[in-house]
């Protein structure tokens, strides 16, 4: 007689590519998880060229009433993928780990569900974190709390209280919230949208590490690429809402580092990928005031 599928309460969503050194760390991190409901791992596997698949392959063959493997037949790129695996979820909550990093605590989905079950008004719930690199976990704990921390939409981009890998949200407020105006969308933009919406909390506890590695989407990239994307992504959510002052004093605070000692090709990459009338006009005036400062000299 087969068993009885629950429908699962928490979707972990992890995406993958090449990430076979560190692909079983972050499978075996959901796996280990004790709670009191169904939780499905559903990994969108973007056709690596390294052996992620084959490892995908093995525990999915090993844990088929957990995993749920989404083999791609061509590689989609980090956004399609992304959205591909999304499709697939059926819980009432979406977590996520991606392919390179993991979570350490066995608890940690249990006490974010305990927490939204019991804290109807929030949209999502995020905890503590700690980075590695290469081999070496850092000391140092993110973000620096310590009490659970509501954050809001006001004091998200004061202090960056999240990672991808430590947040859990309700399914209903994912399906709400539109980003068919992004054509960068982030995580950023993602929590942005939803804190639209209403609060999250950040939860004290630390429940996952993320890794830096020089083949991470974001994690070693050099000071000015991360400001480059910072500014690309924030600027378009501004863009999408044009009333919100924190946003905008937070982009200004950015392209001010990036124009420290800008050169031509860079106000030409801000000007092409910035989309508000209003960082254009303000891209302009400083390059041009840049220019007439170069003649008096």
């Amino acid at each position: 007689m087969s068993k009885i599928q629950l429908k699962p309460m928490v979707s972990v969503v992890m995406t993958t590519y090449n990430h076979y050194p560190y692909i079983r760390e972050a499978i075996e991190g959901v796996l280990m998880q004790k709670t009191d409901f169904p939780v499905e791992l559903i990994i969108g596997e973007d056709c690596s060229i390294d052996d992620t698949r084959k490892i995908v392959e093995e525990y999915s063959v090993k844990y088929p009433e957990k995993i749920k493997p989404i083999f791609n037949e061509k590689n989609l790129g980090l956004l399609k993928n992304y959205k591909n695996t999304l499709q697939a979820v059926s819980g009432k909550y979406i977590a996520f780990c991606e392919g390179d990093d993991y979570w350490t605590d066995p608890l940690k989905l249990q006490k974010q569900v305990d927490f939204m079950e019991t804290n109807l008004s929030y949209v999502a719930c995020f905890h503590k974190y700690q980075e590695i690199e290469e081999t070496t976990i850092r000391n140092e704990v993110l973000p620096d709390i310590e009490d659970d921390f509501i954050v809001t939409k006001i004091n998200f981009f004061k202090n960056w209280y999240t990672k991808t890998l430590t947040v859990l949200l309700r399914s209903e407020s994912f399906y709400k919230i539109d980003v068919s105006n992004y054509q960068n969308p982030r995580d950023t933009s993602l929590f942005y949208e939803l804190l639209k919406i209403n609060n999250a909390m950040c939860l004290n506890f630390v429940g996952g590490v993320y890794r830096l590695h020089k083949t991470g989407v974001w994690s070693l990239k050099e000071e000015k690429e991360r400001d480059l994307i910072s500014y690309i992504t924030i600027e378009e959510i501004y863009h999408n809402n044009p009333e919100d002052e924190v946003v905008k004093n937070f982009i200004l605070r950015i392209l001010n580092r990036i124009l420290e000692k800008p050169k031509f090709s860079t106000y030409k990459i801000l000007f092409l990928k910035t989309k508000s009338f209003y960082f254009k006009r303000l891209l302009v005036k400083r390059f041009l005031r840049e220019k007439v400062n170069l003649l008096k000299v």
